[in-house]
């Protein structure tokens, strides 16, 4: 009787955790788990410790990279006093970084809208703290920008972008700005040149 008591404990362990590690992938890359219903059962009354366990640990394999002092980048420096001082989130495993932006008035174009500018401007940032986050730097060598839909000032904006792939020096990088909907407002594609190859 102890034996499968302690076996079951280990299967449900077992189960535990590779569920865990399928949540985990999941919630990185956005899609929803629908769970098949051997695992709901066997997850019983675990299943939002399971939920939050995932959860907390997503959150500490992710990377923060606030404003830096010394830096007076305009996007990401903290000793820049027209700066925007963005703060940046990632997952350096799958070379994506994000940010949420509440944009300033200051960066209109339109009446409401923000400039071509400044738009082309925050996809650059965004794409840049790709490198950053997989620990490389390096300079944007071209930037292809799709102006989608336009960009309100009177809401807060979502910055994404993520590694496509890269060959040596060249990093090529897709960013998007989105509103709270997730509607795509605008998009790029670029190409950055690393100085540090590991």
């Amino acid at each position: 009787m102890v034996r499968s008591r302690r076996a079951h404990r280990f299967v449900s362990s077992n189960l535990f955790f590779g569920w865990l590690t399928r949540i985990i992938r999941c919630l990185s890359s956005g899609t929803l788990l629908l769970f098949p219903e051997e695992i709901q059962a066997a997850c019983v009354g675990e299943l939002d410790s399971l939920i939050l366990a995932a959860l907390l640990l997503q959150k500490r394999l992710m990377k923060t990279l606030p404003p830096q002092d010394g830096n007076s980048c305009f996007g990401c420096g903290a000793d820049n006093p027209l700066g925007l001082k963005l703060t940046f989130h990632g997952d350096p495993d799958q070379g994506k970084a994000w940010a949420e932006f509440e944009p300033p008035a200051f960066l209109a174009g339109g009446p409401g809208m923000m400039h071509g500018g400044f738009i082309s401007l925050l996809l650059d940032e965004a794409s840049s703290k790709v490198l950053s986050m997989v620990g490389k730097s390096g300079v944007t060598r071209n930037l292809e920008v799709s102006f989608e839909r336009p960009v309100s000032l009177a809401s807060p904006i979502i910055l994404e972008a993520e590694l496509i792939q890269h060959e040596g020096r060249k990093h090529f990088i897709e960013a998007r700005i989105l509103n709270t909907d997730r509607d795509v407002l605008a998009r790029s594609k670029a190409l950055f040149l690393v100085f540090n190859i590991s």
